[in-house]
């Protein structure tokens, strides 16, 4: 990832965590000056909803997945009728 050479600066990049492979969280563990924040809209059913069925699961696994490889990672929320009560 060639923007998170730039020792200058703080990257938070926000995903959905769907499409992710091996080689990006391999490369992700050299920097530590990034962020990845993965989409979460609520809990399985509403995100699902909003986003489509099978999303969650495959947010969440990449969440585990930058967690144990010691990648900082959070959530981000956009909020909505739907997921706020």
């Amino acid at each position: 990832i060639l923007l998170l050479q730039n020792n200058g600066c703080y990257y938070r990049l926000i995903s959905n965590g769907t499409l992710w492979t091996e080689k990006i969280f391999a490369e992700l563990n050299s920097y530590q000056n990034c962020e990845i924040l993965i989409s979460i809209d609520g809990g399985e059913e509403i995100h699902d909803y909003i986003r489509c069925k099978g999303a969650y699961k495959k947010a969440i696994k990449t969440l585990e997945i930058l967690k144990s490889n010691n990648i900082k990672t959070g959530i981000s929320t956009t909020i909505s009728k739907k997921n706020l009560r």
